[in-house]
């Protein structure tokens, strides 16, 4: 579907570009990166496209560009996202690069609002978090046409005499792209790219002066990165402490939800489009395995989806717990006994937050599309990495009956949390590129 999707968003695209509508060819562009697969090479070079068609709009309005170095300014960075949400771990990144190197420089933020969606809808609790940190917090009118928005926010950086951008934005994002291909173009602005969606094929790179990505033995993952040699590897800027929660929230959570002071916790938090038929015949067959067991989603599921699921697979409905997305995911963490990895697209940085927490994940490492799964984050030979779901399975149950096992990697994950993602050693890191 994402395939057909991309050509027929593709092709309207040049439509529109050869009837010289170029802002809605930008729109159109945009909608077929957003559905294109992770290709193994580029076949369309999208971000020439879209710099032809940004420069017909400049042409078209006029627009002059004069040559501006930065190199003499006080050091200034800006945060470019295309939208940020109270739940998963791309807007903790934000917040935590904010929290921990907003008093050594002055850090803008900034929303392309490509998305069409108010910041308030998904983040009303993180957004008041970045506007606490951020020198400015600026979130565009979603009214105003490409061109608009491309010109404010390039200007934006140019009257604020920025530095460096720092780009988190969605792989689709041609607001982003074109104002990254200007800045390449008319300065000397450094643009750092944290690739975080890097298991998508991504427009803008190819203007990063550093790409952060996922990378193994310094050879990028995914296909269409071999050929860039400005990757940088970089560990998560975290916030070492545990938070410590209040028991009686747990018992609290239990009884609402009819669960034993002893049962034993599995837990999955992802968006729907990361699990298959085979996870949830896994989490069937956990169940089954013992009446101990309870298993809990989170994710944004209907409660049509909700009644098709229990229908298709007759999931002991007081044991297989379903809920929405929240700002505080630490807690559900805390809540259960180990991390069942969804698949076949993982998450990723919820491993690093499980370990973070003590909390085991049981892993399916998919060899055939190694940009799905993230068993990178976690030590060489991690014990409960599987290439089966029968494999995951059996490593759940051993969680489940060997206690001295459990706690054997209770400390493994914990000892190389604290190793890998030391918050000092990370922010040294940081400061060399940002």
């Amino acid at each position: 579907m994402g395939f057909i999707s991309n050509k027929i968003f593709l092709f309207i695209a040049f439509f529109f570009y050869f009837c010289k509508k170029y802002d809605s060819a930008l729109k159109y562009f945009s909608r077929s990166v957003k559905h294109n697969e992770p290709p193994n090479n580029k076949i369309i070079n999208y971000n020439r496209l879209v710099e032809k068609t940004v420069d017909k709009l400049v042409e078209e309005n006029n627009i002059s560009f004069e040559k501006v170095d930065v190199s003499a300014c006080n050091r200034k960075s800006l945060i470019l996202a295309t939208m940020i949400f109270d739940y998963g771990g791309h807007t903790e990144l934000i917040i935590n690069y904010l929290k921990y190197l907003h008093e050594k420089f002055d850090i803008y933020f900034y929303l392309t609002s490509i998305s069409g969606v108010p910041s308030k809808s998904f983040a009303p609790v993180k957004s008041e978090i970045i506007k606490k940190y951020a020198k400015e917090y600026i979130e565009p009118e979603i009214k105003n046409t490409y061109i608009e928005n491309i010109m404010n926010l390039y200007n934006y950086i140019i009257n604020n005499k920025i530095t460096s951008v720092d780009v988190l934005v969605s792989s689709y994002d041609v607001i982003a792209s074109s104002v990254l291909y200007l800045l390449k173009k008319y300065t000397n602005v450094k643009i750092l790219y944290l690739n975080h969606a890097d298991h998508k094929y991504s427009i803008g790179i190819c203007y990063a002066d550093y790409l952060v990505t996922r990378v193994k033995d310094g050879k990028a993952i995914v296909p269409f990165l071999k050929d860039y040699k400005n990757l940088v590897s970089l560990p998560f800027l975290l916030d070492n402490k545990v938070k410590e929660y209040d028991k009686k929230l747990f018992s609290d959570f239990k009884s609402k939800y009819n669960i034993p002071d002893n049962s034993f916790i599995t837990l999955t938090g992802c968006n729907k489009y990361k699990l298959g038929d085979e996870y949830f015949k896994l989490i069937k067959k956990i169940l089954n395995y013992n009446s101990n067991i309870y298993h809990i989603l989170v994710s944004s599921v209907s409660e049509k989806r909700k009644k098709q699921l229990f229908n298709k697979y007759n999931f002991p409905q007081n044991r297989f717990i379903i809920l929405d997305f929240v700002s505080d995911f630490n807690f559900y963490i805390q809540l259960s006994d180990i991390y069942v990895d969804s698949f076949p697209q993982g998450s990723a940085l919820t491993l690093v937050d499980c370990i973070k927490n003590s909390r085991p994940p049981v892993i399916r490492v998919n060899k055939d599309n190694p940009q799905k799964s993230f068993e990178e984050y976690l030590y060489n030979n991690y014990e409960l990495n599987c290439y089966t779901t029968d494999e995951m399975y059996k490593k759940v149950i051993k969680l489940f009956e060997n206690k001295d096992f459990y706690k054997d990697i209770q400390k493994e994950i914990r000892n190389y949390f604290i190793k890998t993602y030391n918050t000092d050693d990370a922010i040294k890191e940081y400061e060399k590129y940002f």
